[in-house]
């Protein structure tokens, strides 16, 4: 009897919560997402390759294998773990605030080992947005924050890199949108033989440096590099250059480096900012930066 009864309340408790849900549905409060159909199988790896970062991965099931490509980092690779493993689900969640499901079964030979998602309609429409934290923007916005701040109007003069080989590399701007700095810069060249520029790095260091201590070094990755004229300065046109940073400050004892390295070439340029440079960031609103932005 005390068994029936507790049962009897169960029911009674959750029934307003069964109503309201099935009333949240007749009234379109949710928009389910049709999961696409992926056959793989354990002898071979398919591959997906997306439009933007993949931030994480949610396996249904332990007969499932993924993982990231090491130093790219929109595709994943997929295998099948064991034969004829129970139909299960897989949700990949991208930079650009986007979850892609898919319902995966097993099939000895897929008839597709390689799906471009990036540019597949049918993929793009079984998407919808998610909502980071909001420590910083998600990587759609940087990437339209990057192309909007290499077009905008230089801010400063300095600082300014050494000369190498009549080539030289100057700070025009620093930006702050969402956790994120920016900072632009030109690299100019006036000497006969084009600039190619081959990589860029960020470093903070020690601003003195003693003979007993060591050196040290801190290396900052960029969120996202943009270079503009296909990375070639030369007299007639100079190169701009904008880099995404997860925010930050430093020490009054330390200093950003930014480093251009020359393509089969000697004339690395080093452009150091102070702690003072990193606080005088002007802010991007979404109306400067464009008003397709989401916040």
């Amino acid at each position: 009897m005390l068994h029936y009864f507790k049962k009897s309340l169960l029911l009674f408790i959750c029934l307003p919560a069964l109503f309201s849900l099935r009333a949240q549905e007749q009234a379109g409060s949710f928009s389910p997402i049709a999961s696409v159909e992926l056959s793989i199988t354990n002898s071979e790896t398919s591959v997906l390759i997306f439009p933007h970062p993949i931030k994480s991965v949610d396996r249904g099931s332990r007969d499932i294998l993924t993982k990231t490509v090491k130093d790219v980092s929109n595709v994943l690779k997929v295998k099948a773990a064991t034969e004829n493993f129970q139909p299960t689900n897989l949700h990949v969640f991208t930079g650009d605030g986007k979850v892609y499901a898919f319902a995966l079964k097993y099939n000895p030979t897929p008839s597709n080992l390689t799906l471009d998602l990036s540019k597949s309609q049918t993929y793009q429409a079984n998407t919808t947005p998610v909502r980071f934290t909001a420590d910083r923007s998600n990587d759609a916005v940087i990437d339209q924050s990057l192309e909007t701040i290499a077009e905008l109007k230089p801010l400063r003069s300095g600082p300014r890199s050494a000369k190498k080989g009549n080539a030289q590399l100057t700070m025009r701007g620093a930006y702050l949108r969402k956790g994120v700095l920016f900072f632009q810069f030109t690299l100019t060249n006036k000497a006969g033989i084009p600039y190619h520029i081959d990589f860029i790095r960020a470093y903070i260091r020690d601003k003195k440096k003693t003979r007993r201590a060591s050196v040290t070094e801190q290396e900052v990755q960029p969120l996202f590099t943009k270079v503009t004229n296909d990375a070639t300065a030369v007299p007639s046109q100079p190169v701009t250059i904008v880099l995404a940073f997860d925010q930050f400050t430093i020490a009054d004892g330390k200093y950003l480096a930014i480093e251009a390295f020359e393509k089969n070439g000697d004339r690395v340029l080093s452009c150091k900012l102070k702690g003072a440079h990193l606080l005088k960031v002007k802010k991007l609103e979404p109306a400067v930066a464009s008003s397709s932005f989401p916040d």
